[in-house]
């Protein structure tokens, strides 16, 4: 399937064929997760059909928020196509939404995985520094390092059954 994305955060324009598995490698901030996200933002598209109101629930910020900038101006047209499924905005209320999500929640289930280990690394973190040299703080640091290792186990590739698409994070600390 092919992903096209133009004027989405960090990226002027990109067409990517997507196979069974992805893996988008590459400098920090050259816009790997840009690419996942606009796709997780257009399979999720149709379920909402409020563009804003998603990027808003997704990222913290409107559709002002996610179309790409120069010179703090805004670049529209913004357009995510794959599949049948299409996004244009022209301006942050005037856009058009067409076809069915590309992608079932199969495809979309490691994002999840990721963002579950996201937070089991904040929780542990949290408490790590919440809790030392406090009495009975090594259940709850025991607690939050099991919860760290399951997280970890369900981003193994051995659970992932369908497409994936791989992003490149950078953790501050190793649970």
């Amino acid at each position: 399937m092919r992903l096209y994305v133009r004027n989405w955060r960090c990226v002027e324009e990109a067409c990517l064929d997507l196979a069974r598995v992805n893996i988008l490698a590459g400098k920090n901030s050259s816009g790997k997760s840009s690419l996942a996200y606009a796709a997780y933002f257009l399979s999720k598209l149709a379920e909402w059909g409020d563009p804003d109101a998603l990027a808003r629930q997704l990222f913290a910020s409107g559709l002002e928020g996610v179309v790409r900038r120069s010179d703090s101006a805004p670049h529209y047209p913004l357009v995510l196509e794959a599949g049948e499924a299409r996004f244009e905005a022209r301006s942050a209320k005037e856009f058009t939404v067409s076809g069915p999500s590309p992608w079932g929640e199969s495809f979309l289930l490691p994002s999840g995985r990721v963002a579950a280990l996201k937070y089991s690394q904040l929780l542990s973190d949290f408490l790590s520094r919440s809790l030392e040299a406090k009495p009975g703080a090594q259940l709850l640091l025991a607690l939050a390092g099991a919860l760290g290792e399951l997280a970890k186990s369900l981003t193994a590739p051995r659970y992932c059954s369908s497409s994936t698409i791989g992003l490149g994070y950078t953790w501050g600390r190793a649970l």
